[in-house]
Formats: structure tokens, C-alpha cells, sequence
């Protein structure tokens, strides 16, 4: 089943974000088996990102490696909440 991944993270900076999807890259983990979307937003307070995955199973295989990527970085690490995933538009 597919589902939502949503992350907020206060704190977390443009430049944290752009690090980590760096270091995934580094990883051969830019585009990580399941992932079907991935879109961010930042305001004063947090960064958020929403991921749409094919099942929770991918999602926590590719979080084995995402974790100590934020962790190195100096990121606040919390658990993202999940929720099944309905419907989608737009593109």
C-alpha cells in the first residue's frame, strides 16, 4: 500500500537540506527504490517534506540509510508520520 512520509523538521536549514540530499546522492541514493514523489518547504520555523512511497517497507529501508546521514549533519531526528496514501494531482 502506498503511503505519505511526512517529515517536519524545526530547526533544519536550506543548507542542512541540500547537504543531505548530497550525501544521499554520494550514496547512489538520489532516487531510492520506492520513492514515487518527494517535495519540500521551508518557512522561519521548519523544513517539511512530503514523500509518497510505494509501501512502508521501502520507505524504512531507505530511513536505515537516511538517519545517520541527518544525524551527521546535525539534524534533530523525529519520526515522520504516516499515513496511507490516497490520491494525488497535478504534477
Amino acid at each position: 500500500m502506498k503511503i505519505l512520509a511526512i517529515f517536519n523538521t524545526p530547526g533544519m536549514t536550506s543548507d542542512q537540506y541540500d547537504q543531505c540530499i548530497s550525501e544521499l546522492e554520494k550514496a547512489g541514493l538520489g532516487s531510492p527504490d520506492g520513492r514515487i514523489s518527494h517535495v519540500c518547504g521551508i518557512n522561519e520555523e521548519s523544513l517539511f517534506v512530503t514523500d509518497v512511497w510505494e509501501s512502508e517497507e521501502k520507505f524504512a529501508k531507505f530511513g536505515e540509510s537516511l538517519t545517520p546521514i541527518l544525524e551527521s549533519i546535525g539534524v534533530n531526528v523525529s519520526p515522520p508520520k504516516i499515513i496511507p496514501f490516497y490520491n494525488s494531482l497535478g504534477g
